[in-house]
């Protein structure tokens, strides 16, 4: 920035003789009009430079589409593998884990795995080799009773559960996979049973066990199952809940249940043919189709909207209905499993 009260003297500094008509500045200063002091050229705004021509238009974070991108599914694929995995929905149940786990758990032996003591029950954590010729590798919180009063209900409950992440080789080099959690209960009350399952994470194990089961189909579930049975004289009414999903169905599939439902009429439900909210399906090619259906075991839902088809949308447009038969996962008598 320059001073400006310094200009004066340097005029008289740097003043020429007289009849000397030469008033060349000082090097480095600017010209001035010698009545007023202040610099003859434009300077403009500090910090901007005028290049003539108007500001571009911000870019937009977000482009509105002008019209919704064409969409193509197979609706028929689409009804035909929800079908089939509401048919074998009530079969993904953590009761298999346990059974495998049992199996590979015979070979411990000698304090292999080594086993630690907690409140809540014990763990083992360990890498080792059993007098038995089965390894072990990492750890597993496992524990489960049966027949033990249920303090709410007033009745009794069966239950197991294990999460952790380790590894089993029996004698016979079978593999067991832990990778996550896996739990089942039931409860027997007065006047009704509930049966629980929960399945997060990764289990294999390539026993017999698990022959006829979904850990020997590859399949990979996030997947919670509640049932519900009434009982007594006057005869009963099932309910059964879905929620989660899973992939690794044949063909590159993979369906998503949000917290779904559906009931007996014997429970007094409007709609007893159609599941509640929505399912998601994925296609092989990358695709989500959502399906809204009408059933609502809470509410009144209108007989003609109770005809087991949900609408699907693909990216927010409607693209067809989707019809299943959700009754399948009510077809058992005593326990869903």
């Amino acid at each position: 920035m320059r001073t400006t009260w310094l200009l004066p003297m340097l005029a008289l500094a740097c003043s020429p003789s007289e009849g000397d008509d030469t008033t060349s500045p000082p090097p480095g200063t600017t010209p001035t009009d010698p009545t007023t002091e202040t610099p003859t050229a434009d300077t403009g705004t500090p910090g901007t430079t005028d290049t003539g021509t108007e500001p571009e238009e911000p870019v937009p974070y977000i482009i509105d589409e002008e019209e919704a991108p064409d969409v193509e599914v197979d609706l028929d694929r689409v009804g035909e593998t929800l079908q089939d995995v509401l048919d074998m929905a009530l079969s993904l149940n953590a009761v298999p884990v346990q059974a495998s786990y049992d199996q590979a758990m015979e070979g411990q032996g000698g304090q292999c795995p080594y086993y630690y003591t907690t409140p809540q029950g014990t763990y083992w954590f360990d890498n080792c080799t059993s007098e038995h010729g089965s390894t072990f590798n990492g750890y597993v919180f496992a524990y489960g009773e049966s027949d033990v009063p249920e303090p709410y209900s007033g009745g009794v409950m069966s239950y197991w559960s294990a999460s952790g992440a380790a590894t089993v080789v029996d004698a016979e080099d079978h593999l067991l996979e832990v990778g996550g959690s896996a739990y089942h209960q039931s409860t027997v009350a007065p006047g009704y049973t509930t049966f629980t399952s929960v399945v997060a994470g990764t289990f294999t194990w390539d026993g017999g066990e698990a022959v006829d089961t979904w850990l020997g189909d590859g399949l990979d579930p996030d997947f919670t199952l509640y049932g519900y049975v009434t009982t007594g004289p006057v005869g009963g009414g099932r309910l059964m809940y879905l929620d989660g999903g899973f992939g690794g169905i044949e063909g590159g599939w993979a369906v998503a249940f949000d917290e779904n439902q559906i009931a007996q009429a014997s429970l007094g439900v409007d709609c007893a043919t159609e599941l509640s909210g929505t399912v998601g399906v994925r296609t092989p090619e990358g695709q989500w189709v959502d399906i809204v259906f009408d059933g609502n075991p809470e509410g009144a839902v209108p007989a003609a909207s109770c005809d087991g088809c949900g609408v699907g949308f693909v990216q927010g447009e409607v693209v067809g209905d989707v019809c299943v038969d959700a009754t399948s996962v009510l077809d058992w008598e005593q326990s869903p499993w």
